[in-house]
């Protein structure tokens, strides 16, 4: 048998915001309906009359609300009602949409306390303090103290006590509602209590209440205004008017003062306001959590928690949403009872329900997001909004906006209006028209060769470089990248007589420690190192690769280096990292042996734009050069401070296998690589290569083990040419597969498999490494530091383009090669290409790296139409 509220029981509300008051009146109103007589008690130490009671809220009621609340005849007095809210702005970089409210709607702005902090009210303007009184009024106890501790019941049949620390005070109810919301502090006491409580998820969001002269602009007086502008770490950010001051709301992960001050230096924000404006050094400020989730068993026997603290509608309408909780827990409670499981069976059915609505929500704001970030997107939207539209179009768009930043329509109604013909079609007829016009405007430019364009002086046609003597550069990596590019860059400064320190700092101590790479070089690597004035150390070269055995669903193919003039040349990468560090002494660079913790940036210090912290010293200078490879914890400092994203990567496992029998590698396995393609869905490809006194194998794929490697040597075609061995071991590396995301800027450039400058899906990449750093050195000296020059110079490099141009090449082969060798394609391939000279070429080129995707794509073509 379940339990009930009984005549004369004692009912607790923890917290006097709107949560709270809500609860009082649903209770009164449905006991009164009943004959029932209740006492109820809400317990909160703020009065809502100043600053100091703010409960950390814009204030908007919503046209929901406001209905819901006439039909408990409810009537917002005028003095309380800041603005009624006319309308809503939507400001993007392509322009502005203004949406009128419907007819029918009503939308209030208000202040939850008595105004802000700095405000001198002649009266009292707090919704929250209006609605307590009207609690108060139908006959619910204010008590002034706030709860510290809730002792729940031992048995469903005992009461709930409440203690207040500061009266020293235990009270016992009968029933206790928890509508203290997400923003207090007891809500860490209620985790602790042991009933399984846990808060919901919250975003992080700031508001600021901004005192502005209402003749400052007029498009504040009576509208909202929403700001759809990419901008670092916030979703979206709006401007509510009140009537002597301004709300703005910023939603993201993490928002900050900094970041509400940083939203007044936008061009699109500015122009609501007069030059002479000027922002305040002091305003009322707040920083409140926001529900983002349900919380975690927020119902025990005799208690149950509403409000924000228990769900809340996502991004929208908590007022509305801490009415509904409130309105369903206390249903709850007279209809189905007071006990755990009468609240787990009603309430919680009815929290998750409306919460499926909010799963849509979240839905709708990420295609949002993803959205309004590509400028051609979000100038086709806005379009739709124009007057040139047909009308359908017009309300399609503006019911979908309208609905999603007021909370007036559920968002199961909005996503179902967004898959309307009548709305998807002329939005991707749009979206193709606007990128028609892109591409056409790039044919006009197209016939046009990419050229060095170096940054001028204005007064004469001399090549100038940004560097001055004394200036400073770091390098951060000591592979073939980095080296080459502070060698390159110390003699081009010598060249240019420019005093230019070159200051190299990398960990590794390459006598004992390795660089996971299979280490098989193109014979181009002597003149790309005789580029940079070094000798290539031919005493370093293990083997010379004579060829390529390619194995696929067990068919095999010899494609010889000879007929391509491409004799491959194999060495241990740390014998060679360590002769590239010992050449770059010898040049003059600092090499500093420590690992870089992170590091400062300065936009306005000219002379030292960046501190980087190294676990063996601090150390200044004007430019950065990363060339710390992939998987590196600095990249992370990269992402924070410029907004750089690695390139995507691939696992490779390596293991060294020393054969018992030394003379086995001459006289059997020989000098061939073999390579090879499994029908293994975990290994895209794998090869063995021989290195003197032993064989090198590597296997790569998107997440593979050493238990991978293990199956790949046992595959037929590969275990004939494994050796007795005594024990082999395994190291784990990574490769990119696609270029980072902005590897450049202002005063840093990242280069190498940093920046997924290599030749994509090949091996070979110590060229590729050597190449991008001497480029680099060559941009940074003789053209300049800014992100221009590097643009120009670098970026658009012929050398540099042809690597990034050659990935989306390179993909659709990786694709189809993956996919040939899963279906068992990839023998009819290779029984083709010993028949056919054009076909094995190809295949010899994409093995050995020789050429480009592009070169081997087109080349086969034409050879086969001919």
């Amino acid at each position: 048998m379940d339990l009930f509220l009984q005549d004369g029981a004692r009912v607790g509300i923890i917290g006097g915001g709107p949560s709270g008051s809500f609860t009082a009146i649903h209770l009164l109103s449905i006991a009164a309906s009943l004959n029932k007589k209740i006492k109820v008690f809400i317990f909160d130490k703020k009065d809502f009359t100043s600053g100091l009671g703010c409960n950390f809220c814009a204030g908007i009621l919503s046209n929901t609300l406001i209905k819901e609340l006439v039909q408990y005849n409810i009537i917002i007095p005028p003095e309380i009602i800041q603005r009624e809210i006319k309308g809503y702005y939507y400001e993007t970089r392509e322009g502005t949409a203004y949406f009128p409210k419907p007819s029918t709607s009503s939308i209030f702005s208000v202040f939850r306390a008595n105004g802000p902090c700095s405000s001198k009210e002649l009266y009292n303007v707090s919704f929250d303090y209006f609605l307590l009184q009207e609690a108060i009024k139908r006959g619910a106890n204010k008590i002034d103290t706030n709860i510290n501790e809730v002792i729940f019941p031992s048995t469903p049949q005992d009461r709930v006590s409440l203690y207040s620390q500061e009266q020293n005070t235990y009270y016992e109810f009968e029933l206790v509602f928890g509508a203290f919301g997400i923003n207090t502090p007891f809500i860490k006491e209620l985790e602790k209590s042991g009933i399984g409580y846990k808060a919901p998820k919250y975003l992080h969001s700031g508001q600021a209440e901004i005192p502005y002269d209402i003749s400052l602009n007029k498009k504040f007086h009576d509208n909202v205004t929403v700001f759809l502008i990419p901008l670092r770490n916030l979703y979206f950010f709006s401007f509510t008017p009140k009537a002597e001051y301004l709300t703005v709301t910023a939603i993201g992960p993490h928002v900050t003062k900094a970041m509400l001050e940083e939203i007044f230096t936008i061009p699109q924000v500015m122009k609501y306001f007069p030059d002479k404006w000027q922002f305040p050094l002091e305003y009322c400020h707040c920083h409140p959590r926001i529900s983002v989730t349900i919380a975690e068993n927020f119902f025990y026997h005799r208690f149950v928690v509403v409000g924000d603290a228990c769900w809340s509608r996502y991004l929208k309408d908590g007022i509305a949403s801490a009415f509904y909780t409130s309105k369903f827990g206390v249903e709850c409670a007279f209809k189905y009872g007071i006990s755990r499981n009468a609240f787990r069976d009603r309430y919680f059915r009815e929290i998750t329900r409306m919460d499926k609505d909010n799963t849509v929500g979240k839905i709708l704001f990420k295609i949002h997001n993803r959205l309004k970030r590509s400028q051609t997107v979000r100038g086709s939207l806005f379009s739709m909004t124009r007057d040139y539209y047909h009308k359908t179009i017009q309300e399609n768009v503006r019911y979908i906006l309208w609905g999603l930043f007021t909370g007036d329509y559920s968002y199961k109604k909005i996503m179902r209006k967004s898959f309307r013909i009548s709305f998807i079609v002329p939005f991707i007829i749009n979206i193709i028209n606007a990128y028609l016009k892109i591409i056409f405007n790039n044919l006009s430019k197209i016939n046009k060769k990419t050229k060095l364009r170096p940054i001028k002086n204005q007064s004469s046609n001399v090549t100038v470089s940004n560097l001055v003597n004394g200036d400073t550069i770091i390098v951060i990596g000591g592979g073939p990248a980095g080296t080459s590019c502070a060698i390159h860059a110390k003699k081009l400064a010598v060249n240019n007589n420019i005093d230019l320190s070159v200051i190299l700092i990398e960990p590794k101590t390459f006598s004992i420690h390795y660089n996971q790479c299979v280490g098989v070089l193109s014979p181009r690597i002597k003149q790309l190192m005789g580029d940079i004035g070094i000798d290539f150390p031919e005493h370093l070269i293990q083997t010379k690769i004579p060829g390529y055995y390619l194995n696929a669903n067990g068919e095999e193919i010899y494609l010889p280096s000879d007929k391509h003039n491409d004799i491959g040349l194999a060495l241990r990468r740390n014998e060679f990292d360590a002769f590239m560090i010992e050449q770059a002494l010898r040049n003059g660079v600092q090499v500093v042996r420590g690992e870089v913790v992170t590091f400062d940036y300065s936009k306005n210090d000219k002379k030292n734009k960046f501190i980087v912290y190294c676990n063996s010293g601090t150390y200044k200078c004007n430019f950065i050069v990363g060339a710390f490879g992939v998987g590196n914890g600095i990249a992370l400092d990269f992402f924070k401070t410029f907004r750089y994203r690695p390139p995507h990567i691939l696992q490779s496992i390596v293991s060294k296998i020393h054969p018992l029998d030394n003379l086995y590698i001459d006289e059997i396995f020989g000098n061939n690589i073999h390579t090879y393609l499994p029908k293994y869905k975990a290994i895209e490809f794998g090869a063995i290569t021989p290195k003197g006194n032993h064989l090198t194998v590597n296997i790569a794929g998107e997440k593979i083990s050493f238990k991978d490697m293990e199956y790949f040597l046992m595959i037929d075609e590969v275990k004939k040419w494994i050796p007795p061995h005594k024990e082999r071991t395994y190291f784990k590396g990574q490769f990119p597969t696609s270029p980072a995301h902005r590897f450049y800027g202002d005063n840093y450039l990242i280069i190498g498999d940093a920046a997924g400058l290599v030749r994509p899906f090949k091996g070979k990449g110590v060229n590729s490494a050597i190449l991008s750093g001497k480029i680099a050195a060559e941009t940074i000296v003789n053209y300049g530091t800014t992100a221009l020059a590097i643009k120009r110079n670098f970026v658009q490099h012929p050398q540099i383009q042809k690597i990034l141009i050659d990935y989306k090449y390179g993909k659709i082969i990786r694709k189809l090669t993956i996919q040939a060798s899963h279906h068992n394609l990839l023998k009819y391939i290779i029984n083709y290409a010993k028949r056919n000279k054009t076909f094995e070429t190809a295949l010899y080129n994409a093995v050995s790296a020789n050429r480009l995707y592009k070169d081997i794509i087109l080349c086969t073509l034409r050879n086969l139409v001919s």
